[in-house]
């Protein structure tokens, strides 16, 4: 929680609680904030929510001169060392050194729905200019979270430092000089960004239940989670591949989908190898009973986010080796194994 000792991190905490309880702006863990007070740069820590900022302490301080230094002579990794004396035993963002390099005072970063439905399409470039005319925006290029991506940023930036970046296959970015005027922009930005998502489908969740019953799966609780198996451009969507970071580090590459009429011995011995969810066309989705709350919370974004896209969007997916990257990465592993 924010002490009296800071108290700009109040407004702060207070923003990121409120983007936190939306799943339409952030999911779970993901996404980030930050405030830059003096030489110091006050972050949300990896693995944290930041639905929780008014209730449990999320932000780390870094030091911002040393961060930046480390960055502009190429370091691997800038936000390790000396940068972290003062972390008290949280691990910053894997994207603080970009939160770092932008040089307005909040930065607000979400893997908003709305935004990543247009950033995962190939027509992105196309399509953005109408939806954000008037405010002064970037498109930045798809590169694995940490120093590849800020490394994107600054060259998408050119030196300048406008108010949002679109980042490709992922989310969005909002810049401003306080809390307020942050928090206000991004509001702007999620209104013109917001599309009409298509109805569900028809489900048949009485299907599901022999295929549950006996297995470590259930049908999903949240029914707008079943669009994933009823609404047949979603579904082909979802089992395409993965459009963004998240959904590898959470659940792996694309989804597993099964017919219904497949026998139920072949259906048992595809759970068999433990998938977090399993489409089950035209009746909905299984879930894993164990699957933590992080996951959860990327299933539902896959259905929201899968839902705004258009049938006939041209859709860009992480390449194999995009998904490796973030499968091999030692920062992204820690974020798993804090969100279980």
């Amino acid at each position: 929680m924010p002490g009296p000792d800071y108290p700009e991190l109040g407004d702060l905490a207070s923003i990121s609680a409120v983007i936190g309880a939306d799943r339409r702006q952030v999911q779970g863990p993901g996404g980030n904030t930050s405030i830059k007070t003096g030489e110091t740069l006050w972050i949300k820590a990896s693995g944290k929510w930041l639905a929780r900022a008014l209730h449990e302490s999320v932000f780390v301080p870094v030091d911002l001169i040393k961060v930046r230094t480390a960055f502009a002579a190429g370091a691997p990794d800038p936000v390790t060392g000396a940068a972290l004396s003062e972390a008290g035993g949280l691990v910053p963002s894997i994207e603080t050194s970009f939160h770092a390099m932008i040089e307005r005072r909040v930065v607000i970063h979400t893997h908003s729905v709305a935004a990543i439905a247009l950033a995962v399409r190939d027509d992105a470039a196309e399509v953005l200019p109408s939806l954000l005319d008037g405010i002064d925006w970037v498109l930045a290029p798809y590169a694995r979270p940490g120093t590849p991506l800020t490394k994107a940023m600054m060259e998408a930036m050119s030196g300048r430092n406008q108010d949002v970046i679109i980042l490709a296959n992922h989310g969005l970015v909002v810049c401003a000089e306080d809390c307020r005027s942050a928090a206000a922009l991004l509001a702007e930005v999620e209104r013109r960004l917001a599309g009409n998502a298509r109805p569900a489908g028809e489900c048949d969740l009485a299907a599901l239940l022999p295929i549950a019953s006996g297995s470590r799966y259930e049908p999903a609780g949240d029914m707008s989670l079943h669009s994933l198996a009823c609404d047949p451009v979603s579904l082909r969507i979802a089992v395409a591949g993965s459009l963004y970071p998240d959904h590898v580090v959470f659940l792996g590459s694309g989804a597993k989908q099964v017919e219904p009429e497949t026998p139920l011995e072949e259906i048992r011995e595809i759970l068999s190898c433990a998938p977090p969810f399993v489409a089950v066309r035209h009746a909905g989705v299984l879930l894993r009973r164990d699957l933590p709350p992080a996951a959860r919370a990327m299933v539902a974004c896959l259905a929201d986010v899968a839902a705004l896209i258009p049938e006939t969007a041209p859709l860009r997916y992480l390449t194999a080796e995009e998904e490796a990257e973030l499968t091999g990465f030692d920062a992204e592993r820690v974020r798993q194994v804090l969100n279980g």
